[in-house]
């Protein structure tokens, strides 16, 4: 009797286990849909998750984050409040509550903090994400860029590190987390090679596998001449036979007669600049520079540095430098060679415009027009504005279109496309409100021109940057508040090609 009674109610159990088995699929890929930022199909799972158990915990807190990253608060605090009355974990209510202070986060001052970054002012970054949080420090959505920003300061260093490590130890770290933390340590000499035993252990992990892998052959490169590093490159070959660079870089690496005065220098340089740190670059180079003014490796990371800040004639004396003191790494340095010569090319050509030194205007724009760049939209406008000043209309609208084409919504290209009209008498071609915007330059065609709501604010917004970095971040914001909208994904895709 007693065993039919126990297999009776382990014949009652069964849908139930199996059940909450499938809740627990759904929390899971949940989980993974968010730090994908694929937020709708989060959602869905979640919902699916609250249908079977209106009253679990887990899928309560998880509901609350999702709600917070669509940025709508108010979702967000019912579901917080729903944890609460449920019985939540304290850990669980802990996620909630900081989902809901992230929520409420300055957007645009997030991504002031980023660009600070990008630019390699780490000190203000810091600050500035410091100044975001206050004492009670980052939510967990944004705690790895949080730390990370730290880390890349000298005076805040060890906080960084230390809580990138913290990230990357919890139970249930999240993958990006863990690469952060491992792809940190290789920045640092002294810790590189534990950084590289953390990165083999991501690279099967298919989130993050292609990262880790380029993280870990980026630290190799970094101590190639280094004869330490030897038994680390052949394990990365074993690994990945197919790396026919690193294999040659490794058989072609020479052994140097005498010791390199500035290889430690430059390699801690190369170092810093990986990591933003532009004026810790700066010193290193130089200081191996004096050693020897003719370093060639030396001279291109200099040159980089300088670029990064927007010194574009500088950048371009160093870089030339570079290429002269070695022909044989030209290939190195000649796309940042390029880069900066674009920039100083698009200076003298306004200057030159602005003078009415038309000729000469159009010597330097078809030079930058020929640079390996990845945006020529600034040179192909300035093209357009050179076409008015000689009166040719049609030759000018067709330079705006090609520049509207590279760069959809930028706003010289639509004014000057809106002249070229006008000065042919087709000002009726033009679509209502001015919005003049060029043929893509793929078979998809163009969305509405414009989007309702906050969202149609962001899309504009990113238009009218020539930053792609900038401009994917605000389509990312515009895509949580219309996640339908197929043109927003199109505009993010080619900001994302674009970068």
């Amino acid at each position: 009797m007693r065993k039919t009674l126990a297999v009776l109610l382990a014949l009652g159990a069964a849908p139930a286990l199996a059940q909450s088995s499938a809740v627990d699929v759904l929390i899971r890929q949940a989980e993974r849909w968010l730090g994908q930022e694929r937020n709708d199909l989060a959602a869905s799972s979640i919902e699916r998750a609250l249908a079977a158990e209106p009253r679990n915990t887990a899928a309560l807190a998880m509901a609350a984050r999702i709600e917070a990253a669509r940025n709508n608060r108010t979702a967000a605090a019912g579901f917080e409040a729903r944890l609460r009355e449920a019985g939540g974990t304290p850990e669980q209510r802990a996620q909630a509550e900081g989902a809901l202070r992230g929520a409420a986060i300055d957007r645009a001052a997030v991504e002031e903090a980023r660009r600070l970054s990008r630019e390699g002012r780490t000190a203000e970054a810091a600050a500035r994400w410091r100044a975001i949080f206050g004492s009670q420090g980052p939510t967990e959505a944004y705690s790895t860029e949080y730390f990370q920003a730290l880390a890349a300061t000298p005076a805040a260093r060890d906080e960084g590190v230390q809580g990138l490590q913290r990230l990357a130890e919890q139970p249930n770290a999240a993958p990006r987390a863990r690469l952060a933390a491992a792809q940190n340590l290789t920045f640092q000499p002294a810790t590189r090679a534990e950084g590289i035993r953390r990165l083999t252990q991501l690279v099967d992990n298919p989130e993050i596998g292609a990262d880790a892998r380029a993280a870990w052959r980026q630290a190799l490169v970094w101590s190639s001449s280094d004869p330490a590093a030897t038994p680390q490159i052949e394990a990365y070959l074993r690994r990945f036979p197919d790396d026919a660079d690193l294999r040659r870089a490794q058989a072609a690496a020479p052994v140097p007669a005498a010791p390199d005065p500035g290889f430690a220098a430059r390699r801690e340089g190369f170092g810093r600049l990986e990591t933003g740190n532009l004026r810790d670059a700066t010193r290193q180079f130089e200081a191996a520079l004096a050693a020897n003014p003719t370093d060639a490796d030396a001279l291109g990371g200099l040159g980089v540095v300088r670029l990064r800040e927007g010194r574009n004639a500088d950048a371009r004396s160093l870089l030339e430098r570079a290429i002269a003191a070695n022909p044989t790494g030209a290939a190195q340095w000649q796309p940042a060679l390029d880069g900066a010569a674009y920039g100083q090319e698009l200076l003298d050509a306004r200057a030159a415009i602005r003078r009415n030194a038309l000729d000469e205007a159009d010597t330097i724009l078809r030079s930058a027009g020929r640079r390996q760049v990845q945006d020529r939209t600034d040179a192909e406008t300035l093209l357009g504005e050179l076409a008015l000043r000689r009166g040719d209309a049609p030759a000018a609208e067709q330079r705006f279109r090609t520049a509207l084409a590279r760069r959809p919504g930028f706003p010289p290209a639509q004014q000057g496309l809106n002249q070229a009209l006008r000065a042919q008498g087709r000002l009726a071609d033009a679509p209502p409100g001015g919005n003049l915007r060029g043929p893509r330059v793929t078979d998809v065609p163009d969305g509405p021109s414009a989007t309702p709501g906050e969202a149609g604010r962001l899309r504009a917004e990113a238009a009218r940057t020539s930053d792609p970095g900038v401009a994917a971040a605000l389509l990312r914001q515009a895509s949580q508040q219309a996640p339908e909208d197929p043109w927003l994904r199109l505009d993010l895709a080619r900001a994302l090609r674009r970068q």
